[in-house]
């Protein structure tokens, strides 16, 4: 178990309560989680500390079966730290992965001096994590000196139940079990300027963390930018491939149009909120159309 990034510089003499997990997405079942914690150390005298892992743990596991990430390392280790709780990134390792429920107490109650631990309903975590119950848990954690907690369930809300809403294009219904809409973060990088010479300028994203990034289907979507500056403006977004363009090796792309902004954002990084779909992506007969197209888009999103 290695640490990659902490936001938590001196083990405290009082203690952690500490919460582990993958997070990805910090949806509102992670938030339960979270809120589980802080109250747990605040009542225990402790600091709450949340372990995540820079990737998934099935990139080591079962590499064939490991799920598209909901967002960035960058955002969800922004996320936890708005949530008030310390962080600690590490590496899963296959060393990591061979750790016991037990063994990873035993680590954390003898380095880390952490003295509660907090798991959602069906959180687990050691390579025996499957096969134990809450009370499985409770147990463990007595013997070595460890408080377990076990915080509420939320039905129905999971990573997997929003990547499948994503994936289908229902980006409300992942909003509603997000803690924030469904947000691409990134780079702008320097495009063809084709959306200039149609008179709607976009910003192309380079997302970051882009390998293995979840992304709903093709199309136009509506959204709102967060600037460099902390201004939120409206927006709309399409990701797709160009087909009018007749690329013969389109490259999937993701550009962001706010209407009636000005600037220079090369280089800058911004957010990109998803808010709901406007159109599936369409090929046109011409540039001409494609033209058309965009700037009744920009009509509609504008009127909604």
């Amino acid at each position: 178990m290695t640490a990659n990034d902490s936001h938590n510089p001196n083990t405290p003499e009082c203690g952690y309560a500490v919460t582990i997990g993958t997070f990805d997405g910090v949806h509102r079942g992670h938030l339960r989680v979270l809120d589980t914690l802080r109250k747990a150390a605040a009542q225990r005298g402790l600091r709450p500390l949340a372990i995540t892992f820079d990737s998934h743990p099935l990139t080591v596991i079962a590499p064939e079966r490991t799920p598209p990430a909901i967002m960035s390392t960058d955002r969800k280790i922004e996320l936890l730290r708005n949530e008030g709780v310390d962080y600690q990134l590490i590496d899963f390792t296959p060393m990591t992965a061979r750790m016991s429920a037990s063994g990873w107490m035993r680590v954390l109650h003898d380095y880390q001096n952490v003295k509660c631990i907090v798991i959602g309903f069906d959180n687990t975590f050691g390579h025996d994590g499957r096969s134990l119950s809450p009370d499985d848990y409770i147990r463990i954690g007595a013997e070595i000196g460890i408080d377990v907690v076990v915080a509420g369930r939320i039905d129905g809300i999971s990573s997997s139940a929003i990547r499948r809403a994503i994936g289908a294009g229902e980006i409300e219904k992942a909003n509603e079990m997000l803690s924030e809409p469904f947000t691409l973060d990134g780079t702008v990088v320097e495009g063809d300027h084709i959306g200039r010479s149609l008179g709607v300028p976009t910003a192309n994203l380079r997302l970051s963390s882009p390998d293995n990034r979840l992304l709903p289907p093709c199309g136009v979507y509506a959204s709102e930018t967060l600037l460099p500056d902390g201004r939120i403006l409206t927006s709309l977004t399409d990701i797709g491939r160009r087909p009018t363009l007749r690329n013969p090796n389109p490259e999937l792309r993701i550009e962001t149009h706010i209407p009636g902004f000005d600037g220079d954002l090369y280089g800058k990084r911004i957010e990109v909120k998803l808010l709901r779909p406007m159109r599936p992506e369409m090929k046109f007969d011409s540039l001409d159309a494609l033209k058309k197209q965009l700037h009744d888009d920009i009509r509609l999103r504008m009127e909604n």
